[in-house]
């Protein structure tokens, strides 16, 4: 559960949800991810980027190991399982997975003079920062209480349908490498976590 939501929540960041016309929890979700300041996300980002731990992380990111492991992962049937599962919320992820393998070419780095320092955890600690989780947390409280297809959209995730492919992905081994790889070259998961459930507003 946690990495895909975690990259249900990174893809809105970065570019929000394809939009339906007929569906309103489309509109409902990016109006949470707009709370995020992208602009803020970014320095942070810049200003870790050339920290020698941070390019021990983009290195496994921009590898082939990752790019296998992360296509093996969307083939597995429980991860695809529950792609259609979030497809029939009205939350249609396939795209922005193709994204983001298309975005392992990165661009280039724009120059900072302000460069951070301290490693991968300091990267995560100013992330969570300038992040602001409590004030996101409270928007998207305030977004259960006032639409209707948000709300059900939460329930259904809490409910035990998800309960029941969660624990499916839980189970599968591909799945629990792939995290186990992420957390070994520095991408927190704990602190997506977070960042997740705060844009679900849990």
């Amino acid at each position: 559960m946690k990495i895909l939501l975690a990259i249900l929540s990174l893809v809105v960041v970065a570019q929000g949800f394809p939009q339906r016309e007929t569906c309103q929890l489309q509109q409902d979700l990016l109006d949470v991810a707009s709370m995020i300041d992208t602009s803020a996300v970014a320095g942070v980002l810049w200003r870790h980027i050339d920290d020698p731990e941070m390019q021990e992380v983009f290195g496994f990111l921009f590898s082939q190991r990752f790019r296998d492991l992360y296509l093996t992962a969307a083939e597995q049937p429980e991860v695809v399982a529950f792609f259609l599962w979030l497809d029939a919320q009205c939350v249609d992820l396939r795209p922005w997975l193709n994204w983001i393998r298309d975005y392992l070419e990165m661009p280039p780095v724009p120059w900072s003079q302000n460069v951070g320092r301290g490693g991968v955890a300091a990267f995560w600690d100013e992330l969570l920062e300038v992040l602001n989780l409590p004030a996101i947390h409270a928007y998207s409280q305030q977004k259960y209480a006032d639409s209707p297809d948000f709300a059900a959209f939460i329930d259904n995730l809490r409910g035990p349908e998800a309960y029941g492919l969660y624990q499916q992905l839980a189970a599968n081994e591909t799945y629990q490498y792939a995290l186990a790889q992420l957390e070994a070259y520095g991408i927190n998961i704990s602190a997506i976590r977070d960042i997740v459930q705060a844009v679900l507003g849990w």
